[in-house]
């Protein structure tokens, strides 16, 4: 996966608060927009304002330089300085990204984690009724 931002530029761009999971745009520099005419513009619309968009799967996201991130994924490279593969809320709850919330898991793990599928008749995770077995 190609992460086009470092620890770095998060940093400079967005601030996290790891006890409440909340994240908020810092006001931006030349450096950082393309035209300077919309330099003020962007930070009195944005600057100190909470990222609260959330995507259609329930995880908090935002755009940068064109390219949408998870809150959840910014909060871990900004307080371990890595992208991580995969990341698990512990508390099933998408939208709270706190760090105690947070996780770095294997594949496997996070599936260990799904939900239950609609189509689910027996209530357990990986068991299903075979019609043709009628088991």
């Amino acid at each position: 996966m190609i992460h086009p931002i470092t620890v770095e530029q998060a940093k400079e761009l967005v601030e996290y608060n790891p006890s409440n999971g909340k994240m908020y745009w810092k006001p931006r520099t030349e450096k950082h927009i393309n035209k300077p005419c919309s330099l003020k513009s962007w930070n009195t619309r944005y600057s100190g304002k909470e990222i609260k968009t959330i995507d259609g799967k329930g995880y908090v996201h935002c755009l940068i330089f064109g390219k949408f991130y998870r809150v959840h994924r910014l909060a871990w490279l900004i307080s371990y300085g890595y992208w991580p593969d995969f990341i698990d809320h512990k508390d099933g709850d998408r939208a709270n990204n706190r760090l105690e919330n947070l996780a770095s898991v294997t594949i496997q793990q996070n599936h260990m984690n799904l939900r239950l599928s609609s189509k689910n008749t027996s209530g357990v995770t990986g068991v299903y009724f075979n019609k043709k077995t009628s088991k």
